[in-house]
């Protein structure tokens, strides 16, 4: 998980981090992952020649190394709507769960005006 995670977040921070140095902070037990939308994944990716499922394999990977990669300090913070996250998959992952209540009208109009 983390070199496949370390050479994503190498390409996608254009030369401002690079894979090693991510690497070793998470082997450090110095990252907080914040995966945020995990919902907005694309559950199936493709055309009909080649299709793949980025999260599953996504949930898959995070299942693998979460225990290894907290154990060593490290801290996930995943978001996802509800239906993002089969119940299956919060079985797998294992992780505490903090669920949002609904927001009043009163708040949701404050929100809708702040956004």
């Amino acid at each position: 998980m983390s070199t496949a995670l370390g050479q994503w977040l190498a390409e996608w921070a254009g030369g401002r981090l690079d894979a090693a140095t991510f690497t070793a902070r998470l082997g450090a037990g110095r990252c907080l992952l914040i995966l945020d939308g995990i919902d907005e994944v694309p559950i199936v990716h493709g055309d009909g020649h080649r299709r793949t499922c980025p999260r599953a394999c996504l949930l898959a990977a995070l299942a693998h190394g979460l225990d290894d990669s907290t154990q060593a300090g490290n801290r996930l913070l995943l978001t996802s709507r509800p239906y993002g996250l089969r119940p299956e998959d919060l079985r797998r992952l294992n992780l505490p769960e903090a669920p949002l209540a609904a927001l009043d009208e009163g708040l949701q109009s404050l929100l809708i005006c702040r956004w």
